[in-house]
């Protein structure tokens, strides 16, 4: 009964806190000056920029049971080092991140969302923050991305691939080449 207890508490708690960041991330932006041209707004993908330091949350992993569940971490420890190899885009190192989570007390929760991971990202020196999810069905996997401006909270880049589980590591690679492509543009 207690441990039920502590996990609601802990929820609430993560809620609770996700909500506060959500509500301090939403300041209103400032009319331009009278007199100035407004500025047309460009792509979000030309918003990314090349050697962007970016921050990697562990996916969100959907079906596929027990035998699946180490992909939550093992899909960003992959990302990390395509990305290393590719040059375009550079990790943040985990103990950072970890660190990071730790601070904003998330790491037990499991509650990263949009808002939290822009946060939790600044705070470990990053410039833009990677989540994603791992949907599997039977023998297929679907690998989606979304990658967010850390300054605005806006999702500048977002993309999926899919193949059959016993190729995951193809698929983690052209995940890792998409991802590498939002960068180029």
């Amino acid at each position: 009964m207690k441990v039920k207890n502590v996990a609601c508490c802990l929820v609430a708690f993560g809620f609770l806190l996700i909500m506060g960041l959500v509500a301090c991330s939403s300041t209103p932006t400032a009319a331009p000056p009278a007199g100035s041209a407004a500025q047309p707004p460009a792509s979000k993908a030309q918003g990314i920029k090349a050697n962007g330091r970016v921050a990697i949350f562990d996916f969100a992993v959907k079906g596929g049971g027990d035998s699946f569940a180490s992909l939550r971490g093992d899909i960003p420890e992959s990302l990390s080092e395509a990305f290393i190899k590719g040059g375009l885009v550079v990790p943040v190192e985990r103990r950072d991140l970890d660190k990071a989570l730790a601070e904003q007390e998330l790491s037990l929760s499991g509650l990263v969302d949009d808002a939290t991971a822009a946060r939790v990202g600044r705070l470990a020196g990053a410039r833009y923050a990677l989540l994603g999810s791992a949907s599997i069905i039977d023998v297929q996997i679907r690998l989606s991305c979304r990658l967010i401006d850390i300054e605005t909270g806006e999702i500048l880049y977002a993309t999926s691939v899919h193949g059959e589980t016993k190729k995951i590591y193809t698929v983690l690679e052209e995940l890792a080449g998409e991802v590498e492509d939002g960068f180029k543009k």
